[in-house]
Parts: C-alpha cells; sequence; structure tokens
C-alpha cells in the first residue's frame, strides 16, 4: 500500500451533441443594418436620377396606349433596361436589408455596376429632343395625293376613288413619324364619296389614326377635298391646322388644286374659304 495524497482523476469529457453545434450567427446590429439602407438608398436615387427621364420618354414614345409622336431619346432601349435592373436590385436589396441578412461584397456589387452604367449611358447619349414637326411631311403627303388625283382626272373627267392609286402614291412621300404600339405609322388615304365639302372633324369611331389623309370626293367628282390628321399638344387627335387655327385644305377642281390653304407658306387674304370655325390649338 502506497501512502501519500491521492490525486483525483479529472472527469470525463463530456460528449454532448451540442458542445459540437457552432454558436448561432449574431444578426446585424440595428444601426449597420440603417447604415446599409441608407447607402443602398442613395445609390439606387443615383441611379433612378440618371436613367428616369430618358427610359419614360422613351416608354412613352412606344405608344402602347395611344398613337403618339416619340420624342428622340438616344440609347432609349438601353435606359429602359436598365431602369428595370436598377428597380429590381433595390428591391432585392431592400427586402436583404429589412430581413437582417448578411450582405457580402458580391451581393452589393451589381447595384454599383448599374450605378455606372446609367452615368456611363447618359453621358453617351447626351439629352433627350423633342419629336420633329410632322407638318412637312402631311402638307408634302397631301400635294403628292392631289397631284395624284389630277393625272387621273382626264382619264374619266371626273374624280374616282381609287385607293390603289392613293396608297401607292403616299407609299413614296416616306413615314409620318408617329408611332402606335411599337411601329410606326404609315400614310393612309380614307376616302368620303359623296361629300359635299372637307372633312373638318377626326371619325375617331372609324379607327382613324394621325398620318390618315382624308380625300372626300364630291357626288358628281367634279371636285376633291384633302385634310390630314395629326396629334395636337395634348395627343388627342385632330384635323391638320395652320397657326391660325384653321384646317388645312387642298381643293381640287376639275383636273387642277390649289394650294394647301392658310398654311404657314401662303399669306392670309380677306374671304379666305374655311369650312369650319377657327381653333386656336396647335397641330405637332
Amino acid at each position: 500500500m502506497q501512502n501519500g495524497p491521492v490525486t483525483p482523476r479529472p472527469a470525463p469529457a463530456e460528449t454532448s451533441n451540442a458542445a459540437a453545434t457552432p454558436p448561432a450567427r449574431k444578426p446585424a446590429r440595428p444601426a449597420l443594418r440603417a447604415l446599409s439602407a441608407v447607402l443602398f438608398g442613395a445609390f439606387a436615387v443615383i441611379g433612378f436620377g440618371l436613367v428616369a427621364r430618358p427610359a419614360l420618354l422613351a416608354f412613352a414614345g412606344l405608344g402602347l396606349f395611344a398613337p403618339t409622336r416619340p420624342w428622340d431619346v438616344p440609347l432609349g432601349r438601353l435606359f429602359m433596361l436598365l431602369a428595370a435592373l436598377l428597380a429590381f436590385e433595390t428591391l432585392r436589396l431592400g427586402l436583404a436589408v429589412s430581413s437582417a441578412q448578411r450582405l457580402r461584397a458580391r451581393n452589393r456589387i451589381p447595384l454599383l455596376l448599374l450605378v455606372i452604367g446609367a452615368f456611363a449611358s447618359r453621358t453617351i447619349a447626351g439629352e433627350p429632343l423633342p419629336p420633329a414637326s410632322a407638318v412637312p411631311t402631311l402638307v408634302t403627303a397631301m400635294r403628292s395625293a392631289a397631284d395624284a388625283l389630277d393625272r387621273a382626272y382626264p382619264d374619266r373627267a371626273r374624280y374616282a376613288p381609287d385607293d390603289k392609286l392613293l396608297t401607292d402614291t403616299l407609299s413614296l412621300v416616306g413615314r409620318t413619324g408617329f408611332v402606335y404600339r411599337g411601329q410606326e405609322l404609315p400614310l393612309r388615304a380614307r376616302l368620303i364619296e359623296n361629300a359635299e365639302r372637307a372633312q373638318g372633324i377626326p371619325r375617331r369611331s372609324a379607327g382613324d389614326l394621325p398620318g390618315d389623309l382624308y380625300v372626300a370626293i364630291s357626288a358628281d367628282g367634279s371636285r376633291a377635298f384633302i385634310t390630314a390628321l395629326t396629334l395636337d399638344e395634348a395627343g388627342a387627335l385632330q384635323i391638320l391646322r395652320t397657326p391660325t387655327g384653321y384646317p388645312l385644305i387642298i381643293e381640287s377642281r376639275s383636273g387642277t388644286h390649289s394650294a394647301p390653304g392658310r398654311d404657314p407658306l401662303v399669306p392670309e387674304y380677306p374671304g379666305m374659304h374655311s369650312p369650319t370655325a377657327p381653333n386656336a390649338r396647335k397641330s405637332h
């Protein structure tokens, strides 16, 4: 038997499952979450500020809901794409911050790249330009249609409602610049028979669009009146008018036609005929 103090044996280590489980990750502190939200919000505001105006103008220029005359927006489709991606990325990061998720550096890169891309695109594209006036194209189309009617008049000694003749003539003039549902509208002739005067009111129920020309032919075929449809400043359909508010009309009679009445190239004179009262709204 040995004498002396007895050294106690160490207790066996516990092998519980809890000891093997790593400690739970602590949520981000409220101050850091607030700072992250402010930074993300600032970058999002900068990005939207750069692309919002050109993106909205480009989207409105598609004419998805009504005919329009679009602005000239360089890189317009790119701005619309950047705006959509910025909205998606802002929503994603906002949900992550509000749910106290930890955002790694790679999670923040897409928003920064979008802001940089928005700045570069805006620098390259420059400012959007307002749409050019449709008046020169419409006046040219009216004159071309009147010339075609006069050339065909001697064959029948009357103005005939020849839709093919007018369609072929207007196809050589070009496009109107008006857009509806993403497609540029062509020039079209809308024939009106047995007319006593020029068509001075848009026929909205007939599906007429800006860029359409009303060709109203009298019952005896001795006269034809040509007017054109455009959009006013509010985007509403109206007859093409002069700065004084009168409808611009070409009247063909027995194989000859007048110059467009009261257009900017023809001085006004007392007694000039107009089928309707003046209207002060300007035309595009």
